[in-house]
């Protein structure tokens, strides 16, 4: 009869480790639940976000647009164009100029990505003008380059640009946003640099 009593409490305490373990299993199921459903939270939420980024740049976009148009007209009446766009050969910088290659560049640089970024030059300089001339300072033709990540804008290279211009283009110290525009397809492509041998 002990070893009855023995198996009998034996087959007791592994019932209720068995009752244990059943338990144990069903709150771990639970947490798995949950973790699968914060997992759904989650990619739920990163799609949120990704769609909220996307509404955020297209918003800020649309202001800088607004920004520029409203910027552009109000300015329109001051235009004029230099007559010497109109010449025959005429090209932004001094021919006569040596070691005007990085102007050069930064021209062209400019001028690819007005067109790959399908932006209006004129909108884009015009929004950088404080005077309301329609003409900009170094400082102003900087900012309007830095606004489109320009590489090789930095202030040094615009203020060397404007020593580089042609006369005409360079009044008082200051160019026309205008006359920029214009002349950015009468700079012919710099030659590429030499390869080091």
């Amino acid at each position: 009869e002990c070893e009855a009593e023995s198996n009998a409490r034996q087959i007791g305490q592994l019932r209720a480790k068995r009752d244990e373990v059943d338990q144990e299993l069903e709150e771990c199921k639970a947490v798995l639940v949950n973790f699968q459903q914060l997992t759904v939270d989650k990619m739920k939420l990163n799609d949120d976000i990704g769609e909220k980024t996307t509404q955020l740049q297209k918003a800020r976009e649309d202001l800088v647009a607004g920004e520029l148009r409203g910027s552009m007209a109000s300015k329109l009446p001051t235009f004029g164009v230099c007559s010497e766009l109109l010449v025959p050969g005429f090209t932004p910088l001094r021919s006569s100029v040596s070691g005007a290659e990085a102007s050069s560049w930064l021209l062209w640089r400019l001028r690819q990505a007005l067109a790959v970024g399908e932006i209006s030059g004129l909108e884009l300089l015009l929004a950088e003008d404080t005077t309301g001339d329609g003409r900009l300072s170094p400082h102003e033709l900087a900012g309007a380059l830095e606004r489109i990540n320009l590489p090789g804008a930095c202030s040094a290279a615009v203020e060397q640009l404007f020593r580089d211009l042609n006369d005409e283009m360079v009044v008082n110290g200051r160019v026309s946003a205008l006359d920029l525009v214009l002349a950015l397809p009468l700079q012919r492509r710099p030659p590429a640099p030499a390869a080091h041998t």
